[in-house]
């Protein structure tokens, strides 16, 4: 038995998986790879392994992009901590009125970026895949 979707998949259609994650459209795959649009269509919509795949790349990106982004976010508060310490020993009113604002500011929407946050979300799309490739082979062994 296959462990995981690269088991089920062609290399083109790994090819292709990429390629549509770089933003090809289907089109433009289908010429790269060397098979037809239709094809590329019936990957993306009919193929339970390809679809498991697809999504499992996007979300190893997004959690990419997420410690990228948590790791920014840090940087640009230990900056902003630096400049009001400064600003702060210069003891002017436009000074304490600014850090009055950003102490009294309620953010709207908590982003959740503490490690255990972002190890809770991997799990999350872990186990995601996980049912995404029991369905496929469910499916493949139904011959759907």
């Amino acid at each position: 038995m296959a462990d995981n979707e690269h088991d089920y998949l062609t290399p083109k259609q790994l090819y292709a998986i990429g390629l549509l994650i770089e933003g090809k459209n289907d089109r433009e795959t289908a010429e790269i790879v060397g098979v037809s649009r239709a094809t590329v269509n019936v990957w993306k919509n009919q193929d339970n392994y390809f679809i498991a795949e697809y999504n499992s790349r996007i979300n190893q990106l997004k959690d990419t992009i997420e410690a990228s982004q948590h790791e920014v976010v840090l940087k640009a508060y230990r900056v902003i901590d630096k400049v009001l310490d400064i600003e702060l020993q210069k003891d002017e009113p436009d000074t304490r009125v600014a850090l009055g604002v950003i102490r009294n500011f309620k953010a709207t929407e908590k982003l959740e970026t503490n490690s255990e946050a972002i190890e809770n979300r991997q799990k999350v799309r872990e186990l995601n895949q996980q049912s995404d490739l029991k369905t496929a082979q469910m499916f493949a062994s139904i011959g759907l």
